[in-house]
Parts: C-alpha cells; structure tokens; sequence
C-alpha cells in the first residue's frame, strides 16, 4: 500500500546514532539528528525494538541498544537510547622495559584507562585522561611500571586512518 501511516509506531532518539539500522524494520535506519520511526509496533503488548550498531562510527557506542514499549492503539511514544562518544586513540607503546601483554594503564586518579595487547598498542577512550601522566603497571614490584608523560593533545600530530588516532608513545 502506498501512503501508508501506522495507527500505533514509535519514535526513536539515540543522539549521534546517525546509520544505525533499527532490527526487523526494513529500511529503517536513524537519520542525521538521531532519529527514527518504528512503524511496527502491535498494541497493548510487549513491543521489543533494537538497534543494531554495526554500521556506526568506531568512536560511538550505545550504552542500551534494546528496550521494550507497550503502545496503546493509535498512539505515538519515543524510545530514547543513550550513546557514548569517544576518542578512540590507538597508543603505540615503546619502552625498554618491555611491558608484557595485560600491563594495565591507569590515569591521574589511579583508574585503569586501557590495557596492552599482544602488540604493544592500548586503546585510550577518552584524551581528557591523557593531559596528566599516566602510569603502565604490570606487577607488584616496585619496578613493575614506566610512566608516559603528559600529552598536548591540540599540539600532537594525530595521524589519522579509518578508525583510530595514532600516536606513538614512549613509557620510560
């Protein structure tokens, strides 16, 4: 049927969702203000309406990507999902002390911002972390660590690729 308006949908928010496909709505997927409609939904029963975060940039993240409504019979009713926006830089940690794979990164206030993998590089989430020293710890002895220095992070080079900013790192 051309035309065709549902008596019963649902609008759906996600802010920075733009792309995201909305599951078992054909075509449906969230526009450039983070918008939706599900127009599917069946009255006065569980309706579960999911997103599916596939086709999203690398540095956003829905915090939920489900929820469930229970429309009444011609009626309009929105589904927020929350979403988190990162950094997404990409270390290459270099360092004489050769860190093993699992060495854990903490921040300023001691809470652990990353881990180093198999190839000596660690995710960092969020750069506000990285204008202080950080810390690489991976042991309990008291020489089990190296400290990167401060970054300037509107000065650094970022190297940019599809994904990630990459920065080379020196923890001494």
């Amino acid at each position: 049927m051309v035309g065709y308006i549902p008596e019963t949908y649902t609008i759906i928010h996600a802010k920075d969702g733009k792309g995201a496909k909305v599951q078992n709505a054909w075509g449906v997927q969230i526009d450039r203000f983070g918008n939706a409609i599900y127009p599917f939904n069946t009255p006065y029963t569980f309706n579960t309406i999911s997103i599916d975060p596939s086709h999203l940039s690398t540095n956003i993240n829905f915090i939920t990507n489900q929820t469930q409504v229970i429309p009444k019979k011609y009626s309009a009713q929105i589904a927020l999902f929350e979403t988190q926006k990162f950094s997404n830089i990409l270390f290459n940690i270099y360092s004489p002390k050769s860190p093993p794979i699992g060495s854990q990164l903490y921040d300023f206030n001691n809470k652990i911002i990353g881990f180093l993998s198999p190839s000596q590089q660690i995710i960092i989430e969020d750069e506000k972390s990285l204008t202080y020293s950080t810390k690489l710890i991976w042991g309990d002895n008291d020489s089990d660590f190296c400290i990167i220095e401060p970054i300037n992070i509107s000065t650094i080079k970022k190297i940019k690729t599809e994904y990630f900013n990459i920065i080379d790192v020196e923890c001494i």
